[in-house]
């Protein structure tokens, strides 16, 4: 560990120049605003040495509970993590519980907001009134509840690292600029129904930005598709997602609640049964995705459209050998179960298609 570079998140113990003595245990969880060698520090348990800390003007934050003091750096030592990967998780986890509190208070102005704009609007379209006189109900009890609601406590961060890597399909966990970076290993994919048979999609980096408004990317790492255009069948150029809008809206809610372990669990299923019908690419042409050749030293030059146009190959050629495999295959699988028989002339219509231009 470096010396002097304290992070969120990181435990303490105190010295016996602290104000509540020596050996007392806590965590850091913010900086003062006026000076950079003092912190905010909770403890968890009450002392009468701890002060009622205010964490923020708008917010009342988790050191209101006479739980907490300001120290020096001189007034503790940070205790020792051995994997610097699991400390950095656990500071941009804690980052995250500060930003999900801080939301509480902006969500209550936004419905506020919303109120007055719907009082107006009802005003000038009495039409409307039933209909937007919901509206307001409901987000006035949104306000009632948000005020009601107490701070969640500070979830151990650690432990989700190491459920993260217990994943049978987490390879590794990348923090790099603000980026939570997850690598996968091969991933099977399951069509939505059986006229695609499972195949092998590659592996993945699934880019995690702690900024709320990015979205989520995600890049094929083993398998592309006509030099980067596409990773995935919902998948295409710079690592776009298309999820639909239910599990969007699902994943964005677990970012917002900094349930980053729920959110991530989600990606990877939906990645290997999207059960998806607008998809970016069919499923039966991704499966004769080529190797990936393109390997830059920066992670974030995967994101690169350009950079995979201009470094990695594709061969047409190869992709009409690999449809044809794939096409007489499915021929055996519908025969030998008695599937999908009135498919069987279309195919044999593509591998004719597919011989011609060989």
């Amino acid at each position: 560990m470096k010396k002097n570079i304290i992070l969120l998140g990181d435990k303490i113990i105190t010295t016996k120049t602290a104000e509540c003595k020596e050996k007392k245990q806590g965590i850091i969880i913010c900086y003062h605003r006026d000076d950079n060698m003092i912190y905010g520090v909770k403890f968890d348990y009450e002392n009468p040495f701890f002060h009622k800390l205010q964490y923020d003007n708008e917010t009342k934050g988790i050191l209101n509970e006479n739980k907490g003091l300001w120290l020096r750096s001189s007034d503790f030592k940070v205790i020792p993590t051995k994997n610097n990967t699991k400390r950095k998780f656990n500071s941009l986890m804690t980052k995250n519980f500060f930003t999900t509190i801080k939301n509480i208070s902006q969500e209550i102005k936004q419905s506020q907001d919303l109120i007055e704009s719907i009082k107006r609007t009802i005003k000038e379209r009495q039409q409307n009134n039933k209909r937007q006189g919901k509206e307001i109900e409901q987000h006035q009890e949104l306000i009632t509840a948000l005020k009601k609601q107490k701070n969640p406590e500070i979830e151990n961060y650690y432990n989700w690292y190491e459920k993260l890597l217990k994943h049978p399909n987490i390879e590794k966990i990348i923090i790099k600029d603000n980026y939570l970076i997850i690598k996968t290993g091969n991933l099977t994919y399951h069509h939505c129904d059986n006229k695609v048979q499972d195949f092998n999609l590659g592996a993945y980096y699934l880019y995690f930005s702690n900024e709320l408004s990015t979205e989520i990317r995600a890049i094929n790492y083993k398998k592309q598709f006509k030099g980067g255009t596409y990773f995935h069948p919902c998948i295409k150029e710079s690592g776009q997602i298309c999820m639909g809008d239910i599990v969007k809206k699902e994943i964005y809610k677990y970012r917002k609640e900094n349930q980053i372990v729920l959110a991530i669990f989600l990606l990877i299923n939906f990645l290997k049964d999207p059960n998806y019908s607008s998809p970016y690419l069919y499923a039966e042409e991704f499966r004769c995705a080529q190797q990936v050749t393109y390997k830059p030293d920066n992670i974030f030059d995967y994101l690169s459209y350009d950079s995979w146009q201009s470094n990695e190959t594709w061969s047409e050629k190869q992709f009409c050998i690999d449809s044809i495999k794939f096409y007489q295959k499915d021929i055996e699988i519908y025969k030998e179960k008695n599937i999908h028989l009135n498919l069987i002339a279309g195919i044999e219509s593509k591998i004719e298609h597919y011989n011609s231009l060989l």
